[in-house]
């Protein structure tokens, strides 16, 4: 069964380069003191990123995104009950752990929580409670309370447990809605970004119903793996050995006055932007495109 995924970044990255000034400039031998190139490599910096987000399909940084998982299903009355198993989201890996604390006091309005504790409660993270709307995430964190992104819609008692990390919302045909419980009623393959839905009556492994579900989750890596950032300083070391020149030169005999060459239809051993070198090295982070 086919599925259709509405996405929406809740939380975005601060940048969506893959390196720093500090580590190409290090790279290029060039001294932390010596700026006069620094526009020009902070430019290649995001325009090679940008080539290596979209070669691969997908953003590397960690991100708080929204996912409405809609399963397609047949036209009413010949409807086939069918369903997904497991539920692909659209970013992965998807951040590991989450916790469950309770609430210190009764609040009735706002955005603020408060906690004894807040251990394991991170910026970014989603919320889900009584009271806590569908796509609440965490603003702030102080040592005993959190602010959400959006206010509370009634009063949560003293003692109402709020769970922060994955949050899944699964609706029913009458537009009830259910938050389900992650390793009771989901188990989630992070490396993957696969929920795997769990049988109350046995624990194993079953096919997710055909219903809307809500996924929030965060997405991404929290450290850019490092043969990625090796590949996006190679594209950086490229454009700044052949700063000024143009790629689609081949020889040159006399600058000006001889006999010039150029490359006619790309140059060969290039994948798109990357050598085939780099391409294969991308081809591991990858995400398939289906029309």
């Amino acid at each position: 069964m086919s599925i259709q995924i509405i996405s929406t970044v809740l939380v975005a990255a601060s940048s969506y380069d893959l390196t720093d000034l500090a580590t190409a400039k290090d790279e290029l031998s060039i001294k932390t003191a010596e700026t006069s190139n620094d526009a020009f490599i902070g430019r290649a910096i995001t325009q090679a990123s940008t080539a290596v987000g979209n070669y691969c399909n997908r953003v590397f940084q960690l991100e708080t995104v929204q996912d409405v998982c809609i399963p397609d299903r047949d036209a009413y009355p010949s409807q086939v009950p069918g369903g997904v198993s497991p539920l692909q989201v659209s970013r992965y890996p998807v951040a590991a752990g989450y916790s469950t604390i309770t609430t210190s006091s009764t609040t009735a309005s706002g955005t603020i929580l408060p906690f004894a504790a807040t251990t394991g409660v991170a910026v970014g993270q989603p919320a889900a409670g009584t009271s806590i709307p569908v796509g609440a995430v965490v603003a702030a964190v102080g040592a005993s309370g959190v602010t959400l992104s959006v206010p509370i819609t009634g009063v949560v008692a003293v003692g109402t447990a709020i769970t922060f990390g994955t949050t899944v919302v699964v609706a029913n045909a009458s537009g009830t809605t259910t938050t389900l419980v992650q390793d009771t009623d989901y188990r989630i393959d992070g490396r993957r970004g696969q929920l795997v839905r769990l049988s109350p009556m046995t624990g194993f492994p079953m096919t997710w119903e055909a219903l809307p579900t809500t996924v929030i989750y965060q997405g991404g890596f929290s450290i850019i793996p490092a043969d990625v950032v090796e590949v996006t300083l190679k594209a950086v070391t490229q454009r700044f050995a052949g700063r000024g020149r143009d790629p689609l030169l081949k020889s040159q005999i006399q600058p000006g006055i001889g006999e010039q060459t150029y490359w006619v239809g790309g140059m060969p051993n290039m994948v798109g932007a990357f050598t085939k070198e780099l391409a294969d090295q991308l081809d591991n982070y990858r995400v398939p495109v289906t029309a």
